[in-house]
């Protein structure tokens, strides 16, 4: 089996974009941000179309920033579960 090459994918407009990819899939993609894709994604009409248009850049290596998500770490624990206190309601 051939490795997969990727290529990352910028965003060059402040406004976040949809994008069609091969297989039926679609890449939400953040204002100004980043993504990787499979090289092949590169060749489909319309993202080649964006490219050509200068709406999108493909930049060498693997970016580090993530789509429409934004990525990083969550503080607080899991999925943004951190403890907090008590709120008290209803009268005191």
């Amino acid at each position: 089996m051939l490795p997969r090459t990727m290529k990352s994918l910028h965003n060059k407009t402040p406004k976040p974009i949809r994008l069609s990819l091969p297989g039926g899939k679609t890449l939400f993609l953040g204002g100004l941000r980043q993504a990787n894709v499979q090289e092949s994604a590169l060749e489909h009409p319309p993202i080649k179309k964006l490219i050509e248009a200068g709406t999108l850049e493909v930049v060498e290596g693997t970016g580090t920033k993530r789509g429409a998500s934004g990525g990083g770490s969550l503080i607080g624990g899991a999925a943004g579960h951190g403890t907090r206190a008590k709120v008290q309601s209803g009268d005191r």
